[in-house]
């Protein structure tokens, strides 16, 4: 990882947690809190660096009709290249897709958002929101969270 230039997405994950392990071996924990405690940070550190090569690897969409989820017409791009914001497990990341709208039905979707599986509204992805929802479900059921 000698090039400043080359973008995070370009590595392999592999690369990423050898260099992240290099740079912190110097430090050398001492009891066993420090070296969890740095386990974990490196674990979030891979985590985030994961995601951001695999979205960064997602192809561009295309500006084709796609078809409606609810009616199942092909629909045009309405704004193309929308960014959202979404928070995982491994930190916040960004995404860009289409917006398309369909008269017919009234009904307005980001394809990439259903390839990706993301909720139509909100900021959560994957597993913060079936961890949220759970925290959620179990509040309302009188069960202590964990």
């Amino acid at each position: 990882m000698n090039d400043p230039n080359k973008p995070l997405s370009e590595y392999s994950i592999e690369d990423l947690a050898a260099e992240l392990a290099r740079r912190r071996s110097g430090r050398g924990p001492t009891t066993l809190s420090e070296m969890e405690l740095e386990a974990e940070s490196l674990k979030g550190d891979i985590g985030s660096a994961s995601i951001e090569m695999r979205l960064g690897r997602l192809t561009p969409e295309d500006s084709r009709p796609k078809p409606c989820p609810r009616c199942g017409r092909r629909v045009r791009v309405k704004a193309a290249n929308r960014e959202r914001t979404i928070r995982t497990l491994s930190g916040e990341h960004r995404l860009v897709r289409n917006y398309h709208y369909c008269e017919a039905c009234q009904f307005g979707f980001y394809p990439r958002d259903h390839l990706l599986d993301l909720p139509e509204q909100g900021s959560f992805g994957g597993g913060l929101t079936e961890i949220h929802l759970g925290r959620s479900w179990r509040s309302t059921r009188g069960c202590a969270a964990g």
